[in-house]
């Protein structure tokens, strides 16, 4: 961590601001895939941005805007690399219920994971190239590439 992390005692000071999002931000990931050890952020906007070092101001440039939502992108998770796609995966998720899966190399989507009855508003990265997703339509899915292969259903108790 930095020198005024907070494992040293310190607080965190702003390091930089990124112009780039016209709407509010809703989420980020590190993304060790991108050259530089980067990261990823998600907006209103219905955009993702990948964001690279640019190491002589000790900000960030962004390195590519990718866009699939038809409505807020609310949700971001980094899939790591594998033998289909060894430089790892994008995956975002949107309040228009998808879940838009991007390579480093493009930005339109490779795929979208349609399923989800309300905004996909988690995803994590599960073991063996899984897909995590959760909703607020109360379903967690696991996904396999571009195929759901899990539903998980919460039932909702009722106050009596």
């Amino acid at each position: 961590m930095s020198e005024t992390g907070l494992d040293s005692g310190g607080c965190y000071r702003l390091r930089c601001s990124l112009p780039g999002h016209e709407l509010d931000v809703r989420g980020v990931a590190r993304c060790p895939l991108s050259p530089g050890d980067g990261f990823v952020s998600v907006s209103r906007d219905r955009s993702a941005r990948l964001w690279v070092p640019d190491s002589p101001t000790r900000g960030f440039v962004e390195m590519q805007k990718m866009t699939g939502h038809s409505n807020f992108v609310s949700s971001v998770c980094i899939l790591p690399p594998t033998d289909t796609y060894p430089r790892g995966l994008i995956a975002t998720g949107g309040n228009d219920h998808n879940i838009c899966v991007f390579s480093l190399d493009n930005p339109k989507p490779l795929y979208m994971l349609k399923g989800h009855k309300n905004t996909v508003c988690s995803l994590s990265s599960g073991k063996f190239g899984t897909l995590l997703s959760g909703s607020w339509d109360t379903t967690g899915k696991v996904w396999l590439n571009d195929k759901c292969m899990m539903t998980l259903q919460v039932r909702v108790m009722k106050k009596k």
